[in-house]
């Protein structure tokens, strides 16, 4: 097994809590997801999230998050992403949410285009991150422009660099890395992306499918994509490393390992997972009216875990199809005895 951030064995780390959802039971998630703002400087191709750039309340309270944080830091939550919707440094407090939930104890993980870093931002941010993911997805500006529907290529090479000189001289051990989701528009440039990625001195950078949009390549192009990816993959090295997942993603049944990942949304709703949260289900219930135990131990929790079918869930690729393969041929259905060393 290749010891990276991706791979579905590490879902073996929740056996105790899988265990307690095949009971029945509603353990605290390991990782709460934040779509912190639904505001956005960019329209990519194929973003889920547009419609949500549309919302009455685009940017999470602070004080919501930080009591938020202090009902679930010492009850099995570790790891909080923040992410959007939109771009999460949009948000006017966004130093001071990643700043309080790394001095909380969590480890934090951000998601961002890149764009709206700068020199006074950019140390602190990356002082109290454990990873920055950062949306890539070009070889060259007209690609990028066509994707992103900005002309910012440049300014999100010079922000990567920025980011990784402040990293090195301040011997930070924050990972950053950077997302490509291939589609008609770049998957030629593939190998390009990579040699770029490797010269930024990032450490890795990662290859996934743009899905449900004209824009997702066919069998033709994923055949050409995967072998610009085998010569890519001779790039990594100790320092650097080179990720992809391309082909399609299948839930076998219905996941039942959502709660060990949660979402919640600038307005307060708590979602099942945020890969599913485009799909419009309903919402768990609501951190700005009600106490996070409430929501998570409720009548209406254990009606909805049940709603999600497989055919809405196959739609995207989703890390949790694996996951949820993974721990029901391993755990639910014990064929690997696990109760023995």
């Amino acid at each position: 097994m290749e010891e990276t951030p991706f791979v579905k064995e590490k879902v073996l780390t929740h056996y105790k809590e899988i265990k307690e959802i095949i009971r029945g039971e509603f353990p605290y998630p390991r990782t709460v997801h934040f779509f912190i703002s639904e505001r956005c400087n960019h329209t990519c191709v194929g973003c889920h999230s547009l419609d949500l750039h549309k919302e009455e309340k685009p940017f999470l309270n602070l004080e919501i998050f930080k009591s938020l944080l202090n009902q679930v830091k010492d009850k099995g939550v570790e790891g909080v992403e923040i992410s959007g919707g939109g771009e999460p440094l949009m948000h006017p407090k966004i130093e001071e949410v990643i700043r309080h939930a790394s001095k909380s104890g969590l480890k934090v993980g951000l998601f961002t285009n890149a764009i709206l870093f700068n020199e006074k931002n950019a140390k602190n941010i990356l002082e109290n991150c454990f990873f920055i993911r950062i949306a890539f997805d070009a070889s060259n500006n007209e690609e990028y422009e066509k994707i992103h529907q900005k002309n910012d290529y440049e300014k999100l090479l010079k922000n990567i660099e920025l980011l990784v000189k402040i990293k090195n001289n301040y011997n930070l051990k924050t990972i950053i890395g950077l997302k490509v989701l291939v589609s008609k528009i770049n998957y030629k440039n593939i190998l390009e992306m990579s040699k770029k990625a490797k010269q930024l001195n990032v450490d890795y950078i990662q290859f996934k499918c743009l899905r449900n949009n004209e824009n997702e390549i066919n069998k033709e192009e994923l055949s050409i994509a995967k072998k610009l990816l085998a010569k890519s993959k001779k790039l990594s090295n100790k320092d650097f490393k080179v990720y992809s997942s391309l082909e399609k993603t299948h839930i076998r049944n219905q996941c039942f390992t959502n709660p060990l990942h949660t979402l919640i949304n600038s307005n307060g709703d708590v979602h099942l997972c945020v890969f599913f949260n485009h799909i419009k289900t309903p919402s768990i219930g609501n951190i700005y009216t009600q106490s996070f135990d409430d929501i998570w131990n409720s009548k209406k929790h254990k009606k909805i875990i049940k709603m999600p079918d497989l055919k809405l869930c196959n739609i995207y690729d989703c890390p949790f199809h694996q996951y949820n393969n993974y721990a029901k041929d391993l755990i639910l259905d014990n064929k690997m005895h696990l109760e023995f060393i």
